[in-house]
């Protein structure tokens, strides 16, 4: 799963490095001063901001390698004007993320910027860069209010929450046929609305919700297991990233919760796995808003052959005891982590078997104006 990610990643990096590098240099009538390497030196600097070190970073490490290995690529073709990526670890943090923005800005004279990666930093950093005047892409930001900030140099690849919420709870609904539905978030710019999203489109499917949140910061969530047990929910949602959805995973399972969890981007890492510990995670379900490319081969179908339909969501192992509402797939040999689901391919407007709806939005270069 991380080779494809980061294949994925690469051929979407070095399309932006080319944007943004060739943007800047026309800038402004060809000031060199300002271009990131200007200056008469034959080359530009492209900035990464993410969360490179924390304990969210194993989802970010992998757009970032991408990104290197484009411009390496790139480079290694001999171009007039060359790419430099210089990194900005911003830890997920977006009290770090709005100075080092700055910096890349006002000092690093970057000619864009890729990330930042998280949805709360995004936010803190777009007006630095918009005010900078420089231009920016996400690979993961997805909140869908970002979007609504009206920032001219503000882009992303993916689909935001909205979507991704609909879906969800599509397959709570529809597929796993849940009743009850208890919903957790981690307060973030991300998880918060993502959970509002899934519980307001879970609502109008007509199941039962209840919700609470957890403190990133603690590390025991006694009380929210508390109340998922009291509420003997069908399924639980979280809204959050990986490190803690592994221990919220492992709490819930000690406490007695045996109903289905599921959560969405943030938690694609086999970290989820890891913190939960063995095979607690098994049976978990991860929802991502992107193109999931098993076999490393969409970015170099001929644009004339028409694009393969996803397969349905499955179990991404074995479910827990008290699960059989889904039918369990093999998990690979030796690996209990869960991988994430493919979204539906927009081919058809048919509804799949599973119930999310086959006609998606595929995810791709997105910009407001």
């Amino acid at each position: 799963m991380r080779l494809n990610k980061t294949r994925f990643s690469a051929t979407l990096a070095l399309g932006a490095a080319l944007a943004l590098g060739m943007s800047a240099c026309g800038d402004d009538g060809g000031d060199s001063g300002s271009g990131g390497g200007g200056g008469g030196t034959n080359a530009v600097t492209l900035g990464f901001m993410g969360d490179l070190t924390g304990e969210n970073s194993g989802i970010v490490i992998p757009p970032k390698q991408g990104a290197q290995l484009a411009i390496d690529e790139y480079n290694a073709t001999g171009p007039k004007v060359k790419i430099t990526l210089k990194t900005y670890d911003s830890q997920g943090q977006p009290v770090q993320a709005t100075p080092l923005a700055k910096r890349a800005v006002t000092q690093d004279k970057v000619v864009g910027m890729i990330g930042p990666a998280f949805s709360g930093e995004s936010a803190q950093v777009g007006p630095v860069l918009e005010e900078g005047k420089t231009p920016s892409v996400s690979p993961s930001a997805t909140n869908a209010a970002l979007g609504a900030h009206g920032w001219k140099y503000w882009h992303r690849i993916v689909a935001n929450d909205n979507v991704q919420g609909q879906g969800v709870a599509t397959f709570i609904t529809g597929s796993l046929k849940a009743k009850k539905v208890f919903i957790i978030d981690d307060a973030s710019e991300y998880g918060k609305p993502l959970a509002a999203t899934v519980k307001k489109s879970i609502e109008a499917g007509g199941a039962q919700t209840a919700t609470d949140a957890i403190d990133v910061q603690a590390s025991d969530y006694g009380s929210t297991v508390n109340k998922a047990k009291g509420f003997a929910p069908d399924a639980i949602f979280f809204g959050g990233y990986y490190a803690q959805a592994g221990k919220l995973v492992k709490q819930l399972r000690e406490g007695g919760v045996k109903a289905r969890f599921l959560s969405g981007d943030g938690s694609l890492d086999p970290g989820l796995a890891k913190g939960a510990g063995g095979t607690t995670a098994d049976g978990s379900v991860i929802a991502c808003p992107c193109l999931i490319d098993p076999t490393g081969t969409t970015s170099t179908r001929p644009s004339s052959t028409p694009p393969r339909r996803s397969m349905p969501p499955r179990a991404t192992t074995r479910p827990p005891p008290s699960s059989t509402r889904s039918r369990p797939v093999t998990p690979r040999p030796k690996r209990s982590t869960p991988s994430c689901r493919p979204w539906p391919s927009p081919a058809s407007p048919r509804r799949s078997s599973s119930g999310l709806a086959a006609s998606r939005p595929r995810p791709t270069s997105t910009s407001t104006r």
